[in-house]
């Protein structure tokens, strides 16, 4: 079952995923990229290929 937390990432549009990666790297003290892998992990272990790609997506769009 899904916490309320993850249920909330679920639902995040590309913009909101965005400021929430931005929250962790400043929250955790760590890069855009390093907090964008996190995502990823979390993302994994939800099962969300689709958060996965559009996180792949801010990230790769955070290098140009």
């Amino acid at each position: 079952m899904l916490t309320d937390n993850q249920l909330k990432l679920k639902e995040m549009n590309k913009q909101e995923l965005k400021l929430e990666i931005e929250k962790l790297a400043k929250e955790q003290n760590i890069s855009f990229i390093e907090a964008c892998q996190a995502m990823q992990g979390a993302a994994a272990k939800m099962g969300s290929e689709k958060m996965i790609t559009i996180i792949h997506e801010i990230k790769m769009e955070s290098l140009k």
